[in-house]
């Protein structure tokens, strides 16, 4: 199971899964500034940490799927 995990960690870091590993790196940082700023935002307007965590990461979580929609595998 570690080797599975090694393999794969190996995998994404030298950029052999990606046809376009900068569209991909995009696709994430948008994904993860995205959700942090809307942290931001919630933490800000006087929700909870906790609670603003929460809605931040089922958010991010689901845009993950529309972002990474137009990446291609290798």
């Amino acid at each position: 199971m570690f080797e599975l995990a090694r393999d794969t960690i190996q995998i994404v870091l030298t950029n052999k899964i990606w046809a376009d590993p900068v569209m991909a790196y995009r696709q994430v940082a948008i994904g993860v500034l995205g959700t942090a700023l809307a942290l931001i935002a919630l933490s800000f307007s006087g929700w909870p940490i906790w609670v603003s965590a929460i809605i931040c990461g089922f958010a991010g979580g689901y845009a993950m799927p529309y972002l990474f929609r137009d990446v291609k595998f290798q």
